[in-house]
């Protein structure tokens, strides 16, 4: 019998893969995530253990931020995906066994060769050398397009936006994340930022100006390191 979810609409089995994704896994169920903000340390800073990186963080046996990431990665299965501005690989590597392709784009050279041997024991996954304001990819290419800390090196973000609205498939999804709007252009000038960040209502517009229907464009979280940046998330779908 055909699953179903209070929140979401019923699955239509024969529906285009974007289109079934959309309504019943990610973008409409997710679309009010809870903001998590700012909790005060409870320990003095002399008494702090050193901190792991985020990603492995152990809050008991077997209970780690990889481990949970790799869970949910399951919900993008299915179909073909592109994360641009993809780095070496690292968010890819999670997604891979649930796609039915994975192309991974990165404008530098370098990076390209380190995540290729990341992703070489995935025969579907691929990594092209490229830039996202000009994405190297036929229309309608793709299910399912990640800006994933893609958008702090966009020199124009409605260039990517349209770009990555040309290879989506109609109703295919839109997933990202990003700096909030920020002064600390010393701490991100190590990363090689080319912005700021962004407000969400000026985000929302360009997406919605590059042919997105908005499902989430909001800040999500807080970060706990100084200088605590803000975190939008964006999902939104091509508009069909």
């Amino acid at each position: 019998p055909e699953m179903r979810s209070p929140r979401c609409a019923p699955v239509n089995s024969g529906a285009p893969f974007a289109q079934r994704w959309w309504r019943s896994r990610s973008l409409r169920c997710l679309s009010r995530p809870p903001k998590l903000e700012l909790e005060p340390d409870p320990l003095p800073a002399g008494d702090r253990p050193i901190a792991e990186p985020e990603r492995t963080r152990s809050l008991s046996p077997g209970r780690t931020w990889e481990s949970a990431s790799r869970a949910f990665a399951g919900l993008l299965a299915g179909g073909d995906v592109l994360d641009a501005a993809s780095g070496d690989g690292a968010l890819a590597e999670l997604i891979a066994p649930g796609c039915r392709s994975l192309t991974c784009l990165d404008v530098s050279a370098k990076v390209v060769a380190a995540g290729q041997k990341r992703l070489a024991r995935f025969g579907h996954a691929r990594f092209v050398e490229g830039d996202m304001h000009q994405l190297p990819f036929d229309a309608d290419s793709f299910d399912l397009v990640l800006l994933m800390s893609a958008l702090p090196y966009a020199r124009d973000v409605r260039a990517v936006l349209r770009e990555v609205a040309r290879v989506l498939r109609p109703t295919g999804g839109l997933i990202g994340g990003t700096l909030a709007r920020h002064k600390h252009a010393q701490a991100v000038a190590p990363y090689g930022h080319v912005n700021l960040g962004f407000a969400t209502d000026e985000l929302r517009a360009d997406l919605e100006a590059t042919g997105f229907d908005v499902a989430l464009c909001e800040v999500t979280h807080t970060e706990r390191r100084t200088p605590h940046f803000q975190i939008i998330t964006l999902h939104a779908a091509r508009r069909s």
